[in-house]
């Protein structure tokens, strides 16, 4: 029996709500059943559960050996257009490997990364020779599935409408005014529709970039994939 704070506790029920809306709270009254399957569908024992923006993540080990992340997703397209995405580069190193995926329930399972620390959590940065052999090898990618993600110009978008929401909370309204917003929208539609055209993972922040050995080096997780300039990934 799964332990119901660990499937999800009050805080991560609030941000999945908050993220996606009041309909959201019927998905998380039934995410315990659905881990359950999960882990009887794959063979896991859940060790530790996160929290992210979009999703509920837990760390197990699959057939009590293989280290592994469970990630589940009230939108299904945000589970289909990462698998799209981590599907295109699974002949990269520098990109968390997909196990396997259930479209219909916007579940995936992924390898966990060793020692899979964020680069957001490091003393110092990696070297430049590093950070531009990862943005060279997002690159290459098997184009096959790829026609239905959206479009770089949609996630500036819904990346700009985030911050609109945003706008009235005190540490943002210190920063940005709504002209600071608007102007920053058009520049960036005007961008996003030029350059050298190809799949983006679209969140390209240091939270997403984990250290993963002296073999596998930086390593991209989480992708919110689009289709257009490329040089968007270095820009975050």
């Amino acid at each position: 029996m799964l332990d119901p704070d660990l499937v999800l506790d009050a805080a991560a029920r609030e941000r999945l709500v908050d993220r996606f809306g009041p309909g959201t709270q019927q998905w998380c009254d039934t995410l315990p059943e659905l881990v359950a399957k999960c882990c009887s569908y794959w063979d896991l024992e859940l060790d530790e559960a996160l929290s992210g923006g979009t999703s509920r993540v837990f760390l197990g080990r699959q057939h009590q050996s293989r280290a592994v992340v469970l990630k589940l997703t009230p939108d299904l397209s945000v589970a289909d257009t990462e698998a799209a995405a981590l599907r295109a580069w699974a002949a990269n190193p520098h990109c968390a490997d997909l196990l396997d995926a259930h479209a219909e329930t916007g579940a995936l399972l992924l390898e966990k990364l060793e020692p899979g620390i964020k680069l957001s959590d490091q003393a110092g940065l990696p070297s430049l020779a590093d950070l531009a052999e990862l943005l060279i090898s997002l690159r290459a990618a098997d184009p096959k599935g790829l026609h239905r993600l959206p479009a770089l110009a949609q996630r500036v978008d819904f990346l700009f409408t985030l911050i609109g929401r945003r706008l009235g909370h005190p540490r943002v309204s210190a920063l940005v005014t709504s002209g600071m917003a608007a102007r920053g929208h058009r520049l960036a539609q005007k961008l996003a529709v030029g350059g050298d055209t190809g799949l983006v993972h679209g969140d390209l922040h240091p939270a997403n970039v984990l250290t993963a050995g002296s073999d596998r080096g930086l390593v991209v997780i989480d992708p919110r994939p689009c289709f257009g300039d490329r040089t968007f990934d270095a820009v975050d």
